[in-house]
């Protein structure tokens, strides 16, 4: 399982990386802090024995993707997995804020996904089913003042990977097959719903190594980011070839 991780130099990027280390998944993660990506290579090659190559990418600047295409053109990676955790906030009035501050939210959550969701996409591993993980928020539900570009901005996100799980299997690809349950090739795209209790009240990394099978299948956390919770939608779309079960 060949799995590619945005925003993993820290945070719930990281905790992700961990969670799949464990899995025994390869990893290749990216993010603009290249020290702090050494940092969580070296971790998890010592502890889990598995192949993580990293490179620092800025989303936000096309040129800065087109490098890390690059590297995985050079090297023929093909991908099992995407999660889209790279991602910025800034609370606070409207105006308040600079006017690039503001606009590099929707560059990072909204830009930046569009770009390496498309450039993965196309890099998939053929024959099998392929999981991308967006990670969204409650925020993307309603109109938040004082928050109002971040709320939009997941709320794109919501939006696009709904309809992306109708598109894709008009060109070719086609939902794989849920392992449970009635039905056959059934749609895998869902909002969840959140587990609660203790979840509210832990530290990210207690949330993601509970999690588990959970997160990874894509259920709603709440999630503690530094002092305050935020709460974070995940959405899913597995794809597979023709002949993928």
């Amino acid at each position: 399982m060949n799995v590619l991780i945005t925003g993993a130099a820290g945070g719930l990027g990281r905790a992700m990386a961990v969670e799949c280390g464990k899995r025994g998944y390869d990893l290749f993660l990216t993010d603009m802090d290249e020290a702090a990506l050494r940092r969580v290579q070296t971790g998890l090659e010592r502890r889990f024995g598995v192949t993580a190559a990293v490179k620092a990418c800025d989303l936000t600047k096309p040129e800065s993707v087109d490098e890390l295409l690059a590297v995985f053109d050079e090297n023929d990676l093909r991908f099992d997995m995407l999660l889209n955790i790279a991602g910025l906030d800034y609370e606070g009035a409207f105006l308040s804020r600079e006017r690039e501050a503001v606009c590099r939210i929707v560059s990072l959550n909204d830009a930046g996904t569009l770009r390496i969701t498309h450039a993965v996409l196309e890099r998939r591993r053929e024959g099998r089913p392929f999981t991308a993980v967006f990670v969204s928020s409650l925020a993307s539900l309603f109109p938040m003042p004082l928050k109002a570009t971040y709320a939009a901005s997941k709320r794109f996100l919501l939006d696009f990977a709904t309809a992306l799980r109708q598109e894709l299997p008009q060109q070719g690809l086609l939902p794989r097959r849920q392992e449970h349950g009635r039905g056959g090739n059934a749609a895998l795209l869902r909002p969840c719903q959140p587990f609660t209790g203790l979840c509210q009240q832990q530290a990210l990394s207690f949330v993601v190594r509970q999690g588990g099978d959970l997160f990874l299948s894509v259920h709603c956390c709440f999630l503690r980011e530094g002092n305050r919770l935020d709460s974070l939608l995940c959405f899913t779309a597995r794809y597979g070839g023709k002949n993928a079960e």
